[in-house]
């Protein structure tokens, strides 16, 4: 009730956001999802809020693998993808965001398509050691070992001063 008040009195979107939250922990589907769309109404640039979306079509795709409903699955997937996609037309540089159409992406077309997001996802936003990070390690889940030597020396002359890369470089 003090969420919805928040709301009416033109709440901010980590108000859309933990209303969405407290509706997910409550099991309440239909009302987190319609609390993400009317919070991406106002706050379209938000992308935590994209991001949940995204999430939520991607617990009901498991929930449908799970009942043995590969259609419903398939769709759930698809609308997560469209979810994802929308989200990054007004937040293009949310990494978080990229690397969640990555991984679906991933489980639903393989490697090629996932190298083509990561190297767009680059694009709009250079010198991200998680972004070539990511790359990296969908090449080594692939077996593409020579690739992902490759890409790592790139990403590590990139970004030099990363952490992440240098611990995954002594790794590999």
């Amino acid at each position: 009730m003090l969420l919805a008040k928040a709301r009416e009195r033109g709440g901010t979107e980590r108000v859309w956001m933990k209303s969405a939250i407290v509706e997910r922990e409550l099991g309440n589907i239909e009302e987190e999802r319609k609390l993400l769309n009317e919070g991406l109404k106002q706050f379209p640039s938000f992308y935590k809020l994209w991001l949940m979306l995204g999430q939520l079509e991607e617990r009901l795709a498991e929930a449908a693998k799970q009942q043995g409903q590969p259609e419903k699955q398939h769709a759930h997937k698809m609308e997560a993808k469209k979810v994802y996609d929308s989200g990054l037309k007004p937040c293009p540089n949310s990494v978080p965001l990229w690397l969640s159409l990555a991984n679906l992406e991933e489980e639903m077309s393989g490697l090629s398509k996932v190298r083509a997001i990561l190297i767009m996802a680059r694009k709009r936003n250079p010198q991200n050691p998680e972004l070539w990070l990511a790359a990296v390690r969908a090449e080594l889940k692939h077996g593409e070992k020579k690739e992902a030597d490759s890409l790592m020396a790139k990403a590590l002359q990139e970004c030099p001063n990363s952490g992440i890369l240098w611990a995954a470089s002594i790794e590999m």
